[in-house]
C-alpha cells in the first residue's frame, strides 16, 4: 500500500510538474511538502517528495532549501525503516538515492549498511535454512531406509526363528527316534542277557551232572579195583599156603617156597600201585579234558552271543586300550550286577546320553574340519577324570561333554572355522560359540544341563582371568571346564592342520607347563602321565 502510495504521490508530483511547466513553483511546493511532512514525521510522504527533487536536479547543483528538505525527509525515513528492520526498502532507498548529492546520500548511510548486513545475515539464515532442510531430508531419507533394513532383519529373523524351530522339531524327532532305537536295543540285549544267563544255569547243571556222573565212575572203578586187589591178594595167600605146605613135607624146598612168596607178594603189589596210578592219571585227564571243553564252549558262546549296542549303529567304543574296550566297558556298567551312579544317572541314561552325543560330536568335527577331535579331546577328559579318581560313572558323563564341548560350532560360518587366517571380526564371531553353545544342548536332560551349559560356555577361561567370555579366575572355574581347557589345548597343539605347528607330546606337554597362569597344575601333571 505504501508503494501504491508513493507511485500516486511521484506522479502526482510529474503532473504538477508538467502542469506547472516544471517552474519553480513545483520545485518549491515539493520543498514546503516535504518539509511539512517532516514536521509531522510523515516521512515516507516527505521522501517521495524529496524523490522528485532528487530527479529534477538530477545532473545540477541543488538549492540548499531543497537540499536541507531532502537530507531530512532521507534521513527521517530512513531511521522509520531502520526501526521497522525493513531491509528490503532500505536497499530499495539506496537505489533510489543514486543520482542524489553526496550528502543526502550521508544521511542514508548507516541504515543502508545494516540493511546490507541484515540482507547478508538473512541470505546466510536462509542458506542455513536450506542446509538444514538438506540434512533433515537427509535424515529422513537414512531413518526410512534403517526402517526398510530393520523391517529386512525382523523378515530374516523371523525366517531365521522358522527355520530353526523347524531344524528343532526334526533334531527332537531324530532324538526321538533314536530313543526308540536304542530302547528297543536295549530291551534286545535284556532278552539275550537273560537267554545268556539261562544258557550259563544250563551249562552248570550239565557240568554239575557230568562232574557227578565222572564221579559215580571214579567210584565205581575204584570199586573195582579194591575187588581186583582182594581177588589178588586172597589167590596170592592161597598160593602162599600151599607152597609153605609144599615147603614142610619137603626140606628141601623151603628156600624156593620162600622165594616164590617173597616174588608173588612183591610183583603184587608193584601190579596194584601201578594200576592204581594209572587209573588216576586217566580219570584226572578226563576230568581236565571235559573241563576245558565246557569252558571253551562257554567262552565261544559269550563270544558269539556278545552284542555292542555301538556297532549295530555304525558307532565306536568308547575309550579304551584296545579296539571295543569302551564299548564292553559301557555294557558291563548296563548290565544286571552294575549300581545306578551316585548322582541319580541310570547307565540306560548314560548310554541314550552318549549316543546323541556322538552324532553332534560328528557333525561338530565336520564343520572344524577337525577329524575325531572331539573324541580325542573326550577321551583325555573320561582317562584325566579316572586318574584324579572320579566315579566311573562321573567320568563317562565328562567323557559325553567332551563330546560336544564346540557344539556352539554347528551355527557358525564353516568358511569361518576352516579359514587359515582369520580377521579380528571373524575372530570375535568365533568366539560367541561359547554362549551360542549353551542354547544349543537342549536335547541333554534336565539335572545334567547345567554341567554341560558349564563345559561348554567355560572352555576358554584362564586361572588368571585372561579367557573368555566372562574372564573368570582360579576356583569360580569348575571342573569340566579346566579339564576341557587342557585336553583341547594338548590336542590342537599335537595335531595341527598345518604341519609345521606340529608338536611332538614333550613340547606339548612342556608349553602347558609354561603357561601355568592359564592351565591348571594338578590336571597338567595328569596328563602328563596318561599320555
Amino acid at each position: 500500500m505504501n508503494i501504491v502510495k508513493k507511485f500516486l504521490a511521484s506522479a502526482f508530483l510529474i503532473v504538477l510538474a508538467c502542469s506547472a511547466s516544471w517552474g519553480q513553483d513545483a520545485v518549491a511546493k515539493a520543498v514546503t511538502a516535504a518539509n511539512n511532512h517532516v514536521l509531522v514525521r510523515e516521512y515516507d510522504k516527505a521522501y517521495s517528495y524529496a524523490a522528485f527533487l532528487v530527479r529534477y536536479y538530477a545532473g545540477k547543483e541543488m538549492p540548499a532549501e531543497a537540499l536541507d528538505a531532502c537530507e531530512r525527509a532521507v534521513s527521517g525515513w530512513a531511521d522509520e525503516l531502520r526501526q521497522k528492520e525493513d531491509s528490503e526498502r532500505i536497499l530499495a532507498l539506496e537505489q533510489g538515492l543514486s543520482a542524489a548529492p553526496q550528502s543526502v546520500k550521508a544521511k542514508a548511510a548507516d541504515a543502508i549498511s545494516w540493511a546490507k548486513r541484515a540482507d547478508e545475515q538473512k541470505k546466510l539464515a536462509e542458506a542455513e535454512r536450506e542446509r538444514q532442510d538438506e540434512i533433515q531430508k537427509s535424515i529422513e531419507l537414512e531413518r526410512k531406509k534403517e526402517a526398510e533394513r530393520e523391517l529386512a532383519r525382523q523378515r530374516e529373523r523371523k525366517e531365521f526363528e522358522e527355520k530353526e524351530a523347524t531344524l528343532r522339531a526334526e533334531r527332537e524327532r531324530m532324538a526321538a527316534d533314536q530313543q526308540k532305537e536304542i530302547d528297543k536295543i536295549i530291551s534286545e540285549n535284556r532278552s539275550l542277557e537273560e537267554r545268556r544267563e539261562k544258557l550259563r544255569a544250563d551249562e552248570r547243571i550239565a557240568s554239575q551232572n557230568l562232574q557227578v556222573e565222572l564221579e559215580t565212575q571214579r567210584m565205581e572203578s575204584d570199586k573195582k579195583f579194591r575187588d581186583e586187589m582182594t581177588r589178588m591178594i586172597e589167590l596170592s595167600n592161597k598160593s602162599g599156603v600151599q607152597a609153605f605146605r609144599a615147603v614142610a613135607q619137603t626140606s628141601a624146598s623151603v628156600i624156593v617156597g620162600l622165594a616164590i612168596l617173597a616174588f608173588v607178594v612183591l610183583a603184587g603189589v608193584v601190579i596194584v600201585v601201578m594200576m592204581s596210578l594209572r587209573q588216576q592219571a586217566i580219570q584226572h585227564e578226563q576230568f581236565q579234558s571235559t573241563i576245558a571243553a565246557m569252558t571253551n564252549l562257554r567262552n565261544a558262546q559269550d563270544l558269539s552271543l556278545m552284542a555292542l549296542p555301538f556297532a549295530s549303529q555304525g558307532m565306536q567304543a568308547l575309550p579304551g586300550t584296545s579296539a571295543g574296550a569302551g564299548a564292553r566297558m559301557l555294557e558291563q556298567k548296563t548290565g544286571k550286577d552294575a549300581s545306578s551312579p551316585p548322582d541319580g544317572n541310570s547307565p540306560e541314561e548314560i548310554k541314550a546320553l552318549y549316543e546323541k552325543c556322538l552324532t553332534y560330536a560328528e557333525q561338530i568335527d565336520v564343520a572344524t574340519n577337525r577329524k575325531n577331535a572331539s573324541k580325542r579331546v573326550a577321551e583325555l577328559v573320561y582317562k584325566i577324570s579316572k586318574s584324579l579318581g572320579y566315579s566311573e560313572q562321573d567320568s563317562l558323563l565328562f567323557y559325553t561333554v567332551g563330546l560336544v564341548y564346540d557344539i556352539g560350532f554347528l551355527n557358525i560360518d564353516p568358511v569361518i572355522l576352516r579359514s587359515e587366517h582369520i580377521s579380528e571380526e571373524q575372530f570375535a564371531t568365533i568366539k560367541t560359540h561359547t554362549t551360542i553353545g549353551t542354547n544349543m544342548v537342549f536335547f541333554i536332560d534336565e539335572k545334567n544341563r547345567n554341567l554341560f551349559k558349564d563345559g561348554v560356555s567355560m572352555h576358554h577361561e584362564n586361572l588368571d582371568g585372561t579367557g573368555y567370555p566372562k574372564g573368570l579366575k582360579d576356583a569360580v572355574i569348575p571342573y569340566i571346564a579346566r579339564v576341557l581347557r587342557i585336553a583341547e589345548t594338548y590336542t590342537a597343539l599335537v595335531s595341527s592342520r598345518n604341519y609345521k605347528d606340529i608338536k611332538d607330546r614333550d613340547s606339548a606337554i612342556r608349553e602347558l607347563y609354561e603357561h601355568a597362569n592359564h592351565y591348571d597344575a594338578e590336571i597338567v601333571k595328569i596328563l602328563d602321565n596318561i599320555v
